[in-house]
């Protein structure tokens, strides 16, 4: 756990409601550079280089591909992009008009993990993780068939919710224990550990990254999607 006397700045990536905190150096809109969680930034007392500013930066994800930045705490962003700009969601009679929902650009999941984000695109249509380092430049690393859920990073796993993981941010896949059987299951990451809910199926929680998986005796099934 970082101390308080080394964080300057708390910078969050944010997916719909959950907030996740990640601390950056230099995110001036030229220069982007992720801290690992266990380098704190340099000080007077450990260095004798001037100590590096951490800032607020605010990575989001959208659909059709979309993602962008704000170092400001969102009065500005940048590194606006998107698979395809001239795309128009849900607007129907315009000519560029896409059912964003159910394609392959949809957003679905970000994440990030020692030194690069994790992006999942993807529902109801064939999709893809991505990989960034900076915010702005993204890789696919793997493709999939159709939409695979949440993208997670834990325990030095980037996991695919359901069923596989990697350990060597996406260059490689291995299978891994699926979660009970939860209809429309919806997956957030707390720490480490993983909650899975259903809508009208209860809980599942894996604490080693998705090798096993348990129900919390006596949870309400009524308490599920979005929880």
């Amino acid at each position: 756990m970082i101390s308080s006397a080394s964080v300057r700045k708390i910078a969050a990536i944010f997916i719909c409601c959950s907030p996740l905190v990640v601390f950056f150096v230099n995110c001036d809109g030229g220069a982007f550079h992720p801290l690992k969680l266990n380098q704190p930034a340099a000080t007077s007392e450990t260095s004798t280089q001037p100590p590096e500013t951490l800032v607020n930066a605010i990575v989001v994800q959208g659909h059709m591909g979309r993602t962008l930045m704000s170092c400001d705490d969102g009065q500005s962003w940048i590194h606006d992009r998107s698979d395809d700009d001239d795309a128009r969601c849900w607007v129907k009679g315009d000519p560029h008009y896409v059912e964003c929902d159910h394609h392959a650009g949809a957003g679905r999941g970000l994440d990030y993990g020692d030194g690069n984000f994790f992006a999942n695109f993807g529902h109801g249509a064939p999709g893809t993780i991505r990989r960034s380092a900076d915010g702005y430049i993204w890789t696919v690393v793997k493709n999939l068939p159709l939409s695979a859920g949440a993208v997670l990073y834990a325990l030095n796993r980037l996991i695919l919710f359901f069923g596989q993981f990697s350990l060597d941010q996406g260059a490689t896949w291995q299978a891994s224990a699926p979660p009970p059987d939860l209809d429309f299951a919806n997956a957030k990451k707390v720490g480490t550990d993983i909650y899975v809910f259903g809508r009208t199926k209860g809980l599942a929680i894996s604490r080693d990254g998705g090798d096993t998986w348990f129900t919390p005796p006596h949870f309400s099934t009524r308490v599920g999607h979005g929880a």
